[in-house]
């Protein structure tokens, strides 16, 4: 759903300026993997690459492979810094700390308790340290006279669904007593524990505040297994892609960041959420000039 909705909005933006952009791997028969991707969009020389690296993998390479080679890339939600990418297109943890922060003092709602993050094991040290930073200093400003929110970590694999499965069921097979409050920073574990939820009957035992709008996460927020979770303007990182290529090829030049905007759907506010996020389908016309691998 997420990436539809970026390549819809970036094929949308695309037609303004006479634009293709095509999704490399798509609709075949065999699943490749990121690696594989980007070495079949720089085989087909475009004149730029929009990547999506996961968590964990590091294309740095081969994203310089394709700027030797005179094909510019922009990395989108997992940076490439180290790399020659001309820009990246994500979002700011700062903010994200902020939303998470005020989500946890909205859901203990002036009662102490346990806060659990959950950590993806290959998540960036820099950009989590500037999330936590931001988060701690959020609920400690919030929190009302006498309460007190202790916090802690447990690091999973979210490599697979299974291998986050695995971890996520020692939390609530292995522990005497649950959290307060459990934090996903990534669509995975959110997935994983919203079934877990139902699996081990703890709906309403604990409080979740998840990560992306998957259709399975918007449902348990209307069915208020979780709490909230944080939704991004994918339609916002489809639009700024593409004008970013766009730029780049016009000027030579192209800001090294964008800042893509956030906002916590809860059961209060999913109706609107539902509303903004239906995005027209892009037709399949043809455009005959610049193409860029998605």
């Amino acid at each position: 759903q997420q990436w539809q909705a970026i390549l819809e909005a970036a094929k949308e933006t695309a037609r303004e300026t006479d634009t293709t952009v095509e999704w490399t791997g798509q609709g075949l028969a065999v699943s490749y993997t990121a690696q594989e991707c980007m070495e079949i969009a720089t085989a087909a020389k475009p004149d730029g690459i929009i990547l999506y690296q996961g968590q964990g993998e590091d294309l740095s390479e081969l994203i310089d492979l394709a700027w030797e080679r005179n094909i510019p890339v922009i990395t989108l939600l997992n940076d490439a810094g180290s790399s020659k990418r001309i820009s990246y297109i994500g979002i700011n943890s700062y903010q994200m700390g902020e939303s998470y922060g005020e989500q946890v003092l909205r859901v203990l709602d002036g009662a102490s308790g346990v806060v659990m993050v959950l950590l993806p094991r290959s998540r960036e040290k820099e950009s989590e340290g500037l999330l936590f930073t931001q988060m701690l200093r959020c609920v400690e400003e919030g929190k009302v006279p006498g309460q007190e929110i202790a916090f802690s970590t447990y690091e999973i694999d979210t490599a697979s669904s299974f291998d986050a499965e695995e971890d996520i069921r020692d939390i609530f097979v292995s522990r005497e007593t649950l959290p307060s409050v459990l934090i996903c920073l990534d669509p995975v574990s959110t997935e994983c524990v919203n079934q877990a939820l139902v699996d081990y009957n703890e709906v309403g035992n604990l409080s979740i505040i998840g990560y992306y709008a998957s259709e399975n996460t918007l449902q348990a927020v209307e069915k208020g297994v979780i709490a909230s979770t944080l939704g991004v303007n994918a339609a916002q990182i489809g639009q700024l892609s593409v004008k970013a290529m766009n730029e780049y090829w016009e000027s030579g030049h192209v800001s090294s960041y964008f800042n893509v905007g956030i906002g916590m759907i809860t059961q209060e506010n999913i109706a609107q959420y539902r509303n903004r996020i239906d995005v027209s389908r892009a037709d399949d016309q043809e455009l005959p000039a610049q193409e860029m691998g998605l």
